[in-house]
């Protein structure tokens, strides 16, 4: 159980970073760019809630 929080983790954490950069860059050419940092915060954070929900379910955690 513990190895599999261990990767799950890495994966989330990873995908985070990925998440806010990438929508960041998307969202800084239409807004002001604290504005589009704050909402890449916001976006990256509910989808990796999602992310976990989903990976808690199908590992029955």
């Amino acid at each position: 159980m513990l190895g599999l929080a261990k990767y799950m983790t890495t994966a989330v954490t990873c995908f985070q970073v990925i998440a806010i950069f990438a929508l960041y860059f998307l969202l800084k050419k239409k807004l002001n760019a604290i504005v589009a940092f704050i909402l890449a915060l916001l976006i990256s954070f509910v989808m990796t809630i999602a992310l976990c929900c989903v990976i808690g379910i199908v590992f029955n955690i």
